[in-house]
């Protein structure tokens, strides 16, 4: 008897609280109201809007603005701790390291690149191959069918 789940759907969108907005934006919308108030009070009417110029798309970039699915207050707080982190990176060594050293005698040496050479016909006949790539295959074939 098989049983079936239920699987969650949209677990990573948060929940809408005050119509259109989720908890985080409404607290940023807020905030916002506040330090407009204060401004309001503290400040001129033409100083007001001038600050409120800089602190409006602040907030609302804090709010609504989410880079690569993150909230823009964790990436500021991610440049900040990049910005006064030390950045001195430096290796070390885990384990030991075995160093293995090996003697080769001329003649060994001699005797491993002679088997790896090639002749003069080897070289004469890759090289026709290379240059003449569908008459080769063309013969190749021929000899295939008269093998058979």
């Amino acid at each position: 008897m098989r049983m079936l789940y239920n699987v969650p759907q949209f677990i990573d969108v948060e929940d809408k609280i005050a119509g259109p907005f989720t908890w985080r934006q409404l607290l940023w919308m807020i905030g916002m109201t506040v330090v407009l108030m204060v401004l309001w009070n503290i400040f001129e009417l033409s100083y007001f809007f001038v600050n409120a110029a800089f602190i409006v798309p602040i907030f609302v970039a804090f709010a609504f603005y989410r880079p690569y699915g993150q909230p823009l207050i964790k990436m500021v707080f991610f440049g900040i701790v990049f910005l006064f982190n030390p950045r001195s990176y430096t290796w070390k060594q885990t384990g030991s390291v075995m160093q293995k050293s090996i003697r080769l005698d001329e003649q060994d040496v001699k005797k491993k690149t002679n088997d790896n050479m090639l002749s003069l016909d080897e070289i004469v006949n890759v090289s026709k191959i290379l240059d003449n790539p569908s008459e080769s295959l063309t013969r190749e074939m021929k000899n295939d069918s008269m093998k058979k």
